[in-house]
């Protein structure tokens, strides 16, 4: 059983055993090179809906970050995105209301070098990796920042963007790159908005030319 020892690496002894192919290697090491914690965008929305008449915006309370300073950069964000696009604050009734929730979760992650699994025989026809592996505990801080964007008209949900981010303790970034940050994520929620008009039942495009 693995116990968490702060700043501490922890040795598994494995069985000698014939090493994996190079060639089996290579997408695990390109994998590896990957950036692990890049931040993570996802968009949807009410493919029913036609957006071709949204072109005001108006703010309504959410979920504010702790921060209130993070809380006025991602207001900016989101205000730099979305006017990018074309909309424009309300000077009435807007046409949606635009809404942000910010939350933050902590874990433990696992992290195991040399891409192996100490102590195991492999299986069908594969050996094992090496001889020791060193394990590292580390706590990690996961942030998410939901955008939400509601119809004025029925005060329905009609388009959410999800962006998580995960930062290893210690490696919090500093107001300077949490600004670009929110910058890169909201720039990209919102870079195909408005979504494409609904299409027919004929599979053709349904607003108005």
């Amino acid at each position: 059983m693995l116990q968490r020892v702060p700043n501490r690496a922890v040795a598994i002894q494995r069985r000698p055993s014939l090493r994996l192919p190079v060639a089996a290697l290579a997408p695990v090491l390109a994998l590896s090179l990957a950036p692990v914690y890049a931040a993570k965008v996802t968009v949807d929305y009410d493919k029913t809906r036609d957006f071709s008449g949204v072109h005001t915006y108006a703010w309504k309370d959410g979920t504010p970050a702790d921060n209130p300073l993070t809380e006025q950069k991602i207001h900016s964000a989101v205000i730099a995105a979305i006017e990018k696009r074309g909309l424009k604050p309300a000077e009435g009734t807007p046409d949606v209301y635009v809404v942000t929730h910010t939350s933050t979760s902590s874990n433990t992650n696992i992290d195991i070098s040399a891409f192996s699994y100490g102590g195991y025989y492999g299986w069908g026809g594969w050996g094992g990796w090496g001889t020791t592996s060193s394990v590292n505990l580390r706590d990690v801080t996961t942030g998410t920042l939901l955008v939400d964007v509601v119809a004025a008209d029925g005060q329905k949900l009609i388009w959410r963007g999800v962006a998580t981010k995960t930062f290893s303790e210690g490696k919090r970034p500093s107001p300077q790159q949490m600004e670009s940050l929110l910058s890169q994520v909201t720039g990209k929620m919102f870079k195909e908005f408005p979504p494409p008009p609904p299409k027919s039942s004929s599979g053709k495009s349904s607003s108005p030319k």
